[in-house]
């Protein structure tokens, strides 16, 4: 047994060392990004080419190019599959990718991730470089990446790449708190908890659904301890709950709650603790913008023999019998010869109350997958029990000089309402800005609903895509651009649903205008030395966000994450990454959680799903991967 044991340690490093060999060999053949031709994002799909590749044959259709979607077809790809990637937009990438008006560029979805990028172990670095080829870099954020800033009374609090240094932060501005240290010792130990049984949760779902449940009845009552109460519940439990003397303790512990886009309340502890752990090490943004993602992955796919069409949305899922065999696109069925993958989100696909008749999925077969969920509604009229997340309004702001000559670091600003989030949000809910316009003709000079005052919003988020890509002087010299998103009520914006994009009237351009200038004034506040260099602006709604990414009801963050998303086994395998309906497996962030990096992860469950042939190749390039240079510093640095 010993001489075994030493055999298989020695052996081990030789054969990291070949599969190292092999990769690296595979990739050097593979074109840098700066080689990646960003045509590619912008592949029309016709009636011709879909006939010709059905014709071919294809083995996985992608429906929705996010970058669940791209990561699961990039591996299966280079795995041997032949996949078809199939958007509805007119470029490839979903939140990943970017646009430019103006002579400016800007990211739309991708504000900065964690993970730990600049560790030679690091999980999530290996992940993209088996998912991009290697050719993926990252610029790493300033050391406090986030301020978080209350408004009531001007508190600001710098959250650092280094935990103890922003536990010092924290600390200073509570000193004369009793009990605060102790507060905060017990938050880490809950903090803790939640991460450990957030990885078991996710990990079940690389396993089929039937061992999914078997395994769950084992796990329910630590999921329940740890993982489904709520944030506020937890906070309770650290001696930092509301109307105590440590709550506003709390409060600014659980700044980022921005991030998943749930109050305290009504989110659950485990999201929570995976967020703020994400950025125990620092912030990262690819170099190159975030469209770079979409760029190294789409070469990929293609590069193996795949497609990757936009402008070619998907009617409907095609069953037989039951089973996904392929898809209706342009009038065209494309047939799967393995399998079919959505990455349209749960709600597209299986239906919501919100916007019946337009799931994917026939509602007969789909039924029994979207019933674990939202529970049996065959009668229809009951409202989805976990419906879709909040809305965003976005300003995207062009500046005529560089981060460098403004002094615009490469961080976040969390502008919040104050401590209490809970509070924040009931009063934003509360908010009635149309009844009183509701019944008005459109276009009537009266009609548009007011927009609130800034004192009512619950947060606003700043940061700047330029500060923190450290390609962007070469790309855009003497340029910045930054990016300003408030939380709103897609019920504020109904007025104008069902006219068209950029060509939603007047009245519609003055509403956005007003938005504009109240942003703007956030702006000015936290980073005064924009004042007179803005050039360009540019005001995104929840009806762009129907219009460019498919969404029901203006959600940035899919469904709403919620306790009641995550509580219990139903719930977990509804969002499994198997579906009830043979041959159809899901993919994104609705698969686990809120954010690029979760998305990223589904495309690798939901890959080890539909073939353990290209996970294992996945993981062996994970094993001895490709690896990018280390992040390299903000250019600000």
């Amino acid at each position: 047994m010993g001489t075994l044991m030493v055999a298989t340690m020695c052996a081990l490093p030789i054969l990291l060392l070949i599969i190292r060999m092999v990769v690296k060999g595979r990739q050097s053949k593979v074109p840098s990004l700066k080689e990646i031709d960003p045509a590619i994002l912008k592949v029309g799909g016709t009636t011709k080419k879909l006939t010709a590749c059905n014709d071919e044959g294809v083995d996985v259709i992608v429906v929705g190019s996010g970058l669940g979607g791209l990561t699961s077809a990039s591996l299966l790809s280079k795995a041997g599959y032949k996949v078809m990637v199939l958007e509805q937009h007119d470029v490839a990438g979903g939140c990943t990718h970017t646009f430019e008006d103006g002579g400016f560029e800007f990211d739309v979805g991708l504000h900065y991730i964690g993970g730990g990028l600049d560790l030679f172990l690091s999980p999530m670095r290996r992940m993209w470089a088996a998912a991009s080829d290697g050719q993926l870099a990252w610029t790493k954020s300033d050391p406090d990446y986030d301020i978080c800033y209350n408004s009531s009374t001007d508190q600001a609090i710098p959250f650092n790449q280094n935990p103890w240094v922003s536990d010092r932060n924290v600390l200073a501005a509570f000193k004369d708190t009793p009990g605060a240290k102790q507060a905060l010792y017990q938050y880490h130990i809950q903090e803790l908890f939640g991460v450990l049984v957030s990885v078991v949760a996710m990990g079940l779902k690389v396993l089929p659904p039937f061992l999914t449940r078997i395994i769950w009845v084992f796990f329910d009552p630590i999921w329940r301890r740890f993982g489904t109460p709520s944030v506020a519940t937890v906070l309770d439990r650290c001696g930092m709950g509301k109307g105590g003397p440590l709550a506003k303790l709390g409060g600014a512990l659980v700044y980022l709650y921005g991030d998943y886009g749930t109050n305290p309340a009504r989110a659950p502890w485990w999201l929570h603790s995976l967020v703020s752990t994400h950025y125990y090490g620092g912030a990262f943004f690819p170099t190159g913008g975030s469209s770079s993602i979409a760029k190294t992955m789409v070469a990929a796919i293609t590069r193996n023999g795949g497609h990757v069409f936009v402008r070619t949305p998907v009617s409907e899922i095609v069953l037989e019998n039951g089973r996904a065999v392929g898809v209706k696109a342009k009038g065209v069925t494309v047939r799967a010869k393995v399998a079919v993958i959505s990455d349209a989100g749960f709600r597209n696909t299986f239906g919501t109350s919100d916007a019946p008749g337009k799931q994917l999925v026939d509602p007969v077969v789909g039924e029994a997958q979207r019933a674990l969920l939202q529970g049996s509604n065959k009668n229809g009229g009951a409202p989805d029990k976990v419906g879709a997340a909040l809305c965003m309004v976005y300003l995207f702001v062009g500046l005529d000089k560089s981060d460098e000559e403004l002094g615009i670091k490469a961080r976040n600003v969390w502008a919040l309402k104050d401590f209490d989030h809970d509070a924040a949000f009931h009063s934003f809910n509360e908010l009635d800005l149309v009844s009183s316009t509701a019944d008005l003709e459109l276009d009537d000079p009266d009609g548009a609903p007011t927009i609130p005052k800034m004192e009512d919003l619950p947060a606003v988020f700043l940061g700047s895509a330029s500060a923190k890509d450290g390609d962007w002087p070469r790309r855009n010299p003497g340029k910045s651009a930054m990016t300003v998103l408030v939380p709103v009520k897609a019920e504020w914006f109904d007025r104008w649903d069902g006219t068209k994009i950029k060509n939603r009237g007047d009245e519609y351009k003055a509403y956005k205008s007003a938005w504009k200038e109240l942003m703007l004034e956030a702006l000015y506040k936290h980073w005064p030395e924009t004042k007179g260099h803005v050039v360009y602006t540019d005001v995104a709604t929840p009806l762009s966000n129907n219009f460019y990414l498919n969404s029901t009801r203006g959600e940035v963050y899919g469904l709403e994450h919620t306790v009641e998303r995550y509580d219990g086994v139903d719930a977990m395998v509804a969002l499994h990454p198997q579906t009830a309906v043979p041959g159809l497996y899901m993919t994104g962030q609705d698969v686990l959680c809120v954010g690029i990096v979760s998305a990223l992860t589904s495309g690798f469950l939901t890959t080890a799903r539909v073939s353990y042939k290209a996970i294992f190749y996945a993981a062996l390039e994970m094993m001895a991967p490709n690896l990018p240079e280390a992040p390299s510093e903000s250019a600000l640095d």
